[in-house]
């Protein structure tokens, strides 16, 4: 058998490491595949790019390790302790890592399609973007775990627990959540939209159904979408004095939050406010990207109004946060996705649009004389 120390790119066939001691040992690009290493000590060993298919990992030690690029299909690490392992971009597809300890480990961008981690604990581990279709996490301890853009499709997490977990933008379509924990669990963007609510919270979502206004420039009036219990074809808007006013010089803006995703137009009276609305969204995590201003506040109103328009109807793009994300002072149904179109197109557009409002203006002042 090859020294311990350096092993990089070694082929294990016909080893019997069962319970051997490889901690710290360079295992790089090893070929280990169907190898029986229960019970092994792997702590801190370097396993990246290792062949690891169908390999017996069970009980096995491996703290600490870095199994990054590693290949580790079908495998069995039943009860492993992978503590603070990375395992950044394995493939770990059909793995079996039921009550697998994987506290703080780095799973970003894995796949664990079709994975079995029933019963695992992953709390506070990086599964930035992974691939968890047709997993099985029941009863998995998720705890803090980072599951931003991750890939549930179709997974059972039933009586998983998910408190504090980040799912931003995660695909939890058909997953099975039934009796999943989800206390404070970070919820942006996910799709389908807020899967976790209870059979009460979705009833009451229900019954106060948001249904976007449409979208014509009404003058005297600033559109806001609202939750309301009703017809799905009324609209409602919200009359002009309670908030912005088009009296009054008029501020628009486009904000960011790189974070969440989300991006986020509106309108504001500068002098009026104190520059208050764009600090609160500051202290919310936003950006902000460019702003526009004009003397005639109606006009900042009008291009508000078919920015919009353009955003909903033309890119087809739905608000992307919901009602109470951005606390208090609401702003909610003026967001997106702020991957659905690229800052500088957007841009692009706005500032064509404020162009032929100014003429439009001029225009219409010249024809009073």
């Amino acid at each position: 058998m090859p020294e311990m120390e350096n092993l990089r790119g070694a082929d294990s066939s016909g080893w019997a490491s069962g319970g051997k001691d490889l901690s710290g040992a360079d295992l790089t690009d090893a070929n280990m595949s169907g190898e029986n290493l229960q019970g092994a000590n792997l702590t801190d060993a370097n396993l990246h790019r290792a062949n690891l298919t169908d390999a017996n990992l069970k009980d096995a030690d491996l703290t600490g390790a870095k199994l990054i690029g590693a290949d580790l299909r079908t495998a069995n690490l039943h009860r492993a302790n992978l503590t603070d392992a990375d395992l950044k971009g394995a493939n770990l597809t059909k793995v079996n890592l039921e009550s697998a300890i994987l506290h703080r480990a780095n799973l970003h961008s894995v796949n664990l399609s079709r994975g079995e981690l029933s019963g695992a604990y992953l709390t506070h581990a990086n599964l930035y973007g992974a691939d968890l279709t047709g997993a099985n996490l029941s009863g998995a301890d998720l705890t803090a775990s980072y599951l931003t853009k991750a890939n549930l499709e179709g997974a059972n997490l039933q009586g998983a627990n998910l408190t504090h977990a980040n799912l931003t933008h995660a695909n939890l379509k058909d997953a099975d959540l039934t009796g999943a924990y989800r206390t404070d669990a970070v919820l942006t963007g996910t799709s389908p939209r807020n899967p976790l609510l209870t059979a009460k919270e979705r009833e009451s979502r229900d019954r106060a159904e948001w249904t976007p206004p449409d979208w014509e420039y009404r003058p005297g009036e600033a559109f806001e979408t609202h939750w309301y219990k009703g017809r799905s074809d009324e609209h409602r808007f919200r009359k002009e004095g309670s908030g912005y006013s088009g009296d009054l010089p008029g501020l628009f803006y486009l904000v960011e939050n790189r974070e969440s995703g989300a991006a986020k137009v509106g309108i504001t009276n500068k002098k009026k406010t104190k520059g208050r609305r764009l600090r609160h969204l500051r202290e919310l995590g936003f950006e902000v990207v460019k702003t526009w201003e004009r003397a005639d506040g109606h006009l900042i109103q009008q291009l508000e109004t078919q920015t919009l328009t353009y955003i909903r109807k033309t890119l087809g793009l739905e608000p992307y946060l919901r009602k109470g994300d951005l606390g208090e002072t609401g702003g909610w149904s003026e967001t997106f996705d702020g991957e659905g179109v690229s800052k500088e197109e957007l841009i692009h557009w706005v500032e064509l649009k404020l162009r032929q409002l100014d003429k439009e203006k001029r225009s219409g002042d010249s024809n009073k004389f």
